[in-house]
């Protein structure tokens, strides 16, 4: 008898059975139209896919106002949800419920504010420029208003749970899933910015550190660099007054990823008051790393000093290593 593949009947059989573990719908197969593979942010090395991807991807600017995400989709013990952070938001699975109600914003502007509300200004809340909501109360005004409405109102940020307050020395408005931030040295279409309640949430929820720890991308997928990072070690601890230095240098991204190409200099500082400069500005390798070698000779002993610099454009980093000129 020829054997036959039903795909609607294995992709039901697969929802009965994800109860018994949240994991389980990252290996569901989904049905044809559904969300798209994982993608991979670089600027913080963690992986997006599944319903959180599909939410995600259901606002208007999702890098805006969620962020990249900044752990992996874990299961939580303090929930019992399949969770995952962002730098301003929290994502948690409820598998159980209609695709479309699947994913729940965690309210951490409700969660924030309670236990860290701001200083409140005494502004008295003009009657154009603002809209009042009932249901909480509170008003959003001027460019804060602007920018909630072309976001998705309270579709995405829930309804308003404070006035204007004085937080992290900037003028600040909660809502019950985010925070604004007036910044007004900033050009004008960037005054208003979204705060990183999902980072701040993670570090008030005490979650495992670990958990923020970059992921290696894909093979197709591309480093974006956004910080650099150099470390400095030499080759002997303790030298004489004259002889062969080696000094390597190791370059990272800002997700301690090697950064190919990236041109390390340095100046070393003997006791004496000499300086002798790097060879040359040096490239690194594939594993971010870059070495030379040079001769010195010290009338006298003491600390010597090398100090690095490491240069991808526009981005730079310093550091500093040292060795002993001892008799």
């Amino acid at each position: 008898m020829e054997k036959r593949f039903y795909p609607n009947v294995f992709f039901r059989t697969c929802l009965i059975l994800l109860p018994i573990s949240l994991l389980v719908l990252l290996f569901c197969p989904k049905p044809a139209g559904a969300a798209d593979l994982p993608r991979y942010f670089p600027e913080t090395g963690h992986f997006l896919g599944g319903d959180f991807l599909t939410k995600y991807n259901e606002t208007s600017n999702p890098e805006f106002i969620y962020g990249s995400p900044i752990t992996e989709a874990f299961y939580s013990p303090s929930s019992k949800r399949l969770t995952q952070y962002f730098v301003n938001a929290r994502f948690e699975l409820y598998p159980e419920n209609p695709p479309e109600l699947r994913i729940k914003i965690t309210p951490l502007g409700e969660l924030i504010h309670t236990y860290q509300p701001g200083i409140p200004l005494n502004i008295t809340t003009p009657l154009s420029g603002c809209k009042n909501f009932v249901e909480t109360g509170y008003s959003v005004c001027y460019s804060f208003l602007d920018t909630f409405n072309r976001l998705g109102g309270v579709r995405v940020f829930g309804y308003p749970i404070s006035n204007l307050e004085t937080q992290d020395g900037f003028i600040v408005q909660y809502f019950q899933l985010g925070r604004f931030e007036w910044h007004g040295n900033s050009p004008d279409n960037q005054k208003v910015k979204i705060s990183n309640l999902g980072e701040r949430y993670f570090e008030l929820a005490s979650e495992d550190k670990r958990l923020l720890a970059p992921v290696m991308p894909g093979n197709n997928a591309p480093q974006i660099i956004r910080g650099l990072q150099v470390r400095g070690f030499i080759d002997k601890a303790v030298t004489s007054q004259s002889g062969l230095q080696t000094v390597y240098a190791i370059v990272q991204d800002q997700n301690k990823f090697p950064v190919t190409n990236a041109l390390v200099g340095a100046m070393i500082n003997l006791p004496d008051g000499q300086q002798i400069p790097a060879p040359f500005p040096l490239s690194t390798d594939n594993k971010g790393l870059a070495k030379f070698s040079f001769n010195f000779q010290s009338s006298e002993i003491g600390l010597v000093v090398i100090k690095i610099e490491a240069r991808y454009d526009p981005y730079s980093a310093q550091s500093v290593t040292s060795y002993r000129i001892w008799k």
